[in-house]
């Protein structure tokens, strides 16, 4: 086997491998079928909930051809253990883009990109703004940031959803390294956008903030440029005020297992749903996976997500995967030195929802700093 010749192809081939493992194996091929390519019945559900979904499509349908969840796995599969030891991983990603399907290389057929596109403001409002509701909608923040915010839409949530009157509404500023033009912003409605490419996050924001938003942000970044940012939100926090960080779940043990049997009882996100067991029985099984399952399996969701299937989606920049996953108690133990404390009763694991089907097992942790 040839070495791969940078991080990523070394943390990418170690996790490939790891598809050798059979209970890994089959962890993994049902995450994916779970996740990802059956979407008629999540775009059903969403079509109840929000009129800004296209008509239904036929997902994956190219050339009059149908390709299914389950073949799309297969051949994925099948594929990476086959090629993994011949090849980078670039070389891999594009040997099997085309492969499989060369509409893939462009960023998936037509009618799966609009699918997303009319997806993401429903997502954000359905599920993401349910997902942090209960533990920051009585907060009544003042001031609030969206660090890593995208394109700024979620902010569009916050602005009609976040309590307030007719002249008391928050300020929500997003931050992230896209350029401006790309981003959504109101600033006579007090919603702001700065890009970190061109201005640093201290002279962005000058004044405290009462709510930190970091929803599936941390794990984009390298372990060192993390550790910077956290002492800056930390300081951007002001007394009593409340950090919500949404990540990948991993490192779990017996805390995480109790706050996931109480979200699936009393959470919205897992309540009135037909795929409740499927969902529920394959949570309970990654939950109680060895760490390095959980971490590997987090590493393929990102490979799969951001570089198999979607590599050119318009307005979306390349994600940067440095796979630096982190623990709840990891995150709570840097925060403690700036007197920012882990919540447990409000903080919530959320497994694999089945109101979720884009994106990976995931954990909401609640921080608040001490008042002064």
């Amino acid at each position: 086997m040839n070495k791969p010749q940078n991080t990523m192809d070394a943390l990418s081939f170690e996790a490939l491998a790891a598809l050798e493992n059979p209970i890994f194996y089959n962890l993994f091929s049902e995450f994916l079928e779970l996740q990802r390519y059956d979407l008629i019945p999540y775009i059903r559900h969403f079509r109840t909930l929000s009129a800004e979904i296209v008509a239904e499509p036929s997902f994956l349908t190219v050339d009059e051809q149908r390709i299914s969840a389950a073949s799309l796995v297969s051949a994925y599969l099948e594929f990476i253990l086959n090629h993994f030891r011949k090849m980078s991983f670039d070389d891999l990603c594009r040997a099997f883009q085309q492969q499989f399907h060369p509409a893939i290389a462009d960023g998936g057929p037509l009618e799966c990109r609009t699918a997303r596109e009319s997806l993401d403001p429903a997502y954000a409002r359905h599920f993401i703004w349910p997902l942090f509701k209960p533990a920051i909608a009585s907060k009544h923040p003042g001031r609030i940031l969206d660090f890593g915010c995208g394109q700024n839409g979620f902010s569009r949530v916050l602005q009609t959803e976040m309590p307030r009157t007719e002249t008391d509404f928050p300020i929500i500023f997003g931050v992230d390294v896209q350029d401006a033009h790309n981003a959504w912003q109101d600033p006579s409605a007090g919603i702001f956008y700065f890009d970190l490419k061109k201005q640093s996050l201290e002279d962005a924001i000058d004044q405290p903030v009462d709510l930190i938003f970091v929803n599936f942000v941390f794990h984009h970044m390298e372990i060192s440029a993390r550790n910077e940012t956290i002492p800056k939100l930390a300081a951007l926090l002001s007394p009593g005020g409340i950090l919500a960080v949404a990540e990948a779940s991993v490192d779990t043990d017996a805390d995480d297992d109790v706050m996931f049997a109480q979200t699936t009882q009393n959470h919205p996100v897992w309540q009135n749903n037909s795929w409740n067991t499927r969902y529920l029985q394959w949570s309970t099984r990654f939950l109680s996976a060895n760490p390095t399952h959980q971490h590997y399996l987090m590493r393929l969701e990102d490979l799969f997500g951001h570089r198999f299937l979607y590599p050119n989606e318009i307005d979306r920049p390349v994600m940067p995967m440095p796979f630096s996953f982190l623990s709840r108690n990891t995150l709570a133990m840097q925060l403690s030195q700036w007197n920012i404390q882990f919540v447990k009763e409000e903080s919530s694991v959320f497994g694999l929802p089945p109101l979720l089907k884009y994106g990976p097992p995931t954990s909401l942790w609640i921080f608040k700093k001490d008042a002064a």
